[in-house]
Formats: structure tokens, sequence, C-alpha cells
């Protein structure tokens, strides 16, 4: 089962604070997560999930559907992020994918360099560059479904949530669009949240607290053949057994032998 959104002021789940959601420009990062919007209509912007304490000036991001300063940007997807310089990245897609969108759709962003990506079923949809912008690293949740100050709520459905500290390739890019899981790609995977009943974080253990978010139908997913959820999780799964916990993140790692999505 996903999480379902309603519209509603206090629908909502956050992820506490955790040193593994720190994104530092020297590792690059990125995010995926499947979406499913109930209501397209309006130019109202839909906020995915942000990490962002009301405020706050410096060290923040959003990810939402829709950009509410611009109609003609109302089906778009955005990332918009301000580092702990203030150097800020503004992420838009050109080619509207959510116009009159209501099926589950893949998203990712990440950042390699100073350029933050946007995908869309795994297809480039979008960048935003700042030769100035480096690390990201909140005290505070990260929310999921809500806007900042609980205004703009996400009307729909979200799975499937994950962080990586380094880039992807496209190919594993590719690979999370045609529904195989992020467990998949345990390489720099600092957390996960599958979203299948249960409000846990499977990497890191941090805390979920949910507030009025509900299930619906989840969509159909590969995962690994071992169990999901506990302690007895491979570290890596599709990556030799040599690669050491100290191997630099910031390497492409799309030509390693057991890579099975290359």
């Amino acid at each position: 089962m996903a999480f379902y959104f309603n519209n509603a002021t206090s629908n909502r789940f956050t992820l506490a604070d955790h040193s593994a959601l720190t994104m530092t420009g020297a590792n690059n990062w990125c995010f995926s997560i499947w979406v499913k919007s109930d209501d397209r209509t309006g130019t109202i912007e839909r906020p995915v999930f942000n990490w962002v304490a009301g405020g706050a000036t410096t060290n923040w991001y959003t990810v939402s559907v829709g950009d509410a300063s611009s109609s003609n940007r109302a089906d778009d997807i955005r990332w918009l992020g301000q580092d702990d310089d203030g150097s800020t990245i503004n992420m838009e897609s050109s080619s509207n994918p959510f116009a009159s969108n209501t099926s589950w759709t893949h998203l990712a962003f990440q950042l390699d360099g100073t350029t933050v990506s946007g995908y869309v079923n795994g297809s480039f949809a979008g960048y935003g560059s700042n030769a100035a912008f480096d690390d990201i690293d909140r005290s505070s949740s990260m929310k999921f479904g809500n806007g900042v100050y609980d205004n703009n709520q996400w009307k729909g459905s979200l799975a499937e949530w994950a962080f990586w500290n380094r880039k992807l390739s496209g190919a594993e890019i590719t690979a999370l669009a045609k529904s195989y899981s992020p467990d998949h790609l345990r390489y720099g995977l600092m957390a996960y949240i599958p979203m299948v009943r249960d409000y846990v974080e499977v990497i890191n253990n941090i805390a979920i607290t949910n507030n009025g978010s509900t299930v619906s139908t989840h969509p159909p997913m590969i995962y690994p053949s071992y169990t999901i959820i506990g302690p007895s999780r491979p570290k890596y799964n599709i990556f030799p057994d040599t690669v050491a916990a100290s191997t630099n993140l910031t390497g492409d790692v799309s030509d390693l032998q057991d890579n099975p999505f290359t």
C-alpha cells in the first residue's frame, strides 16, 4: 500500500533529522520517488516533499509539481534549493509532464557537480545550475505531502522514496523508472521509505511521524529476493563484495562488473 494524501492541511508525514540526510556537493546526491496525482486541474503548486524550516533563509529545498508563480509552468516538476551559503538552484522541467497526468510517475532529481537535473519516468526533463552551489544540511525534519507552512497540499499517492549520497548512472535511473526497487541499488543508499503499509525508513531506522496520511494502492515493484525490512539485509546486493565501505562515492559505479543495469 502507498501513502495517500487528500489535499487537507493536516495531511503529511515527517522524517526526523539525521546525519544520513546531509546533502554534500563533494559526493553529489540523488532522490527517487513514485508519485500519483489525483487532480492536475488549475495552476496550484503541489508539494511532494521538502526539507525546510519555516522562515529558513539557507539550507533548504523543496520538490513539487507545478509552479504557483507562473501559470504556464503548472504541469512541470520542480526542485528548488538553497545551500548553506545561500546559493540557489531552481530546476524546472520544460515539457509539462503532468498535463492531465494522473498515472503513477517516477521522478528523480540529482546533483552532479553544480547542476541539478530532473528525470520523469527515466527521461531527462530539465536542469538548473549554480557554480557556487554545494552543501545542504538542515537541522529539522523532512516533510512529505504538504508545504512548508502546511499550505498547498499534495492530492494523491506517494511511494518508494529514496536518497543516495552519490549520483546515479543513467542506466540506474532507467531501472528505477522500470519499477526496480531502490533496494537493488545499495551503493550509497542512505535512506529509503518503501511506503508499503508501515511508516518506516529501512536503512538507518530514521523516525517517521504520520499526521493524517492514509494508504492507497502501491505501484507494482520489483523487489530483491531477500527480506526488505530487517537487520539481515545485506549492505550491497548488485555490486561486488570487494566494494569497501570507504570507497569514494563521488565516482560513477556503472562500470562495476556485477551491476545488471549497465
